[in-house]
């Protein structure tokens, strides 16, 4: 393709955002290539950069950086909230033991629930929206959901295995 070619290029809205987000020429072409896509040359595209591509439009490369750093925030919050919940069914599961061998309901065990139930919650809307969960999934979650019958076949999922493999 030559000059004026990107205009009529079936991927030209594509190059164009490539290009404003500070992809280079040969990356663009590198990309077209590698997805099969209608050739055009590094020059070419360099061209079109030049003479059609507005410079106010070419994002500047901090707001990447700023972005990445906001992502690496939730992606580690979102660690620290898996992390809670495998603390809190712990907490749960002991609670809910003391329970039935005492036959007597703590008064904590319903607060620790609401905690996780909580928790739960949180780490699913952050999940949805780094994009990891649909919000489908989240209907589902926010059923009523037994959670010490949950916990119950936790436990004694963990005690089966503590017995299988001591």
């Amino acid at each position: 393709m030559k000059g004026k070619s990107i205009l009529q290029h079936p991927d030209r809205s594509t190059i164009d955002r490539m290009l404003q987000t500070g992809w280079s020429p040969q990356k663009v072409h590198d990309w077209l290539f590698s997805r099969k896509k209608e050739l055009v040359t590094a020059q070419t595209i360099a061209s079109y950069r030049k003479n059609h591509i507005d410079a106010k439009l070419i994002l500047d490369p901090s707001i990447y950086a700023l972005k990445l750093k906001q992502l690496d925030v939730q992606i580690d919050s979102l660690q620290e909230l898996y992390n809670l919940i495998e603390v809190q069914k712990r907490r749960l599961g002991y609670l809910i033991k003391v329970e039935d061998q005492s036959e007597i309901a703590l008064p904590d065990t319903r607060d620790e629930i609401k905690v996780l139930r909580d928790t739960i919650i949180k780490t699913v809307e952050l999940e949805m929206q780094l994009g990891i969960r649909s919000k489908a999934a989240f209907e589902v979650i926010e059923k009523r959901i037994d959670i010490t019958e949950l916990l119950r076949e936790f436990i004694a999922q963990k005690e089966l295995m503590a017995v299988i493999d001591p």
